[in-house]
């Protein structure tokens, strides 16, 4: 995500989720709290600020497998979703 508020750019490792980046887009757009209600995942804004995020892992679903994925690891577990 790019801020073009902020003058620097920068790069970050850490693993985020789709559903974070509606949360963020809600937070720059000034919507309230029941806007921002879950499903929508976590603000990255405090992560692009200050370099911090509550949670250090992503997951992911797509048809035949799960996905944990952090900084270091990644499990994906394959499923059978024809059942």
């Amino acid at each position: 995500i790019y801020d073009p508020r902020e003058k620097k750019s920068k790069v970050i490792s850490q693993p985020v989720q789709l559903l974070d980046i509606v949360s963020t887009a809600l937070d720059w757009g000034g919507a309230s709290s029941d806007d921002k209600s879950k499903p929508y995942g976590d603000t990255l804004i405090p992560l692009i600020q200050e370099g911090e995020f509550a949670r250090y892992y992503a997951v992911g679903e797509s048809p035949g497998y799960y996905a944990m994925v952090t900084e270091k690891y990644k499990y994906i577990a394959p499923f059978d979703y024809q059942k």
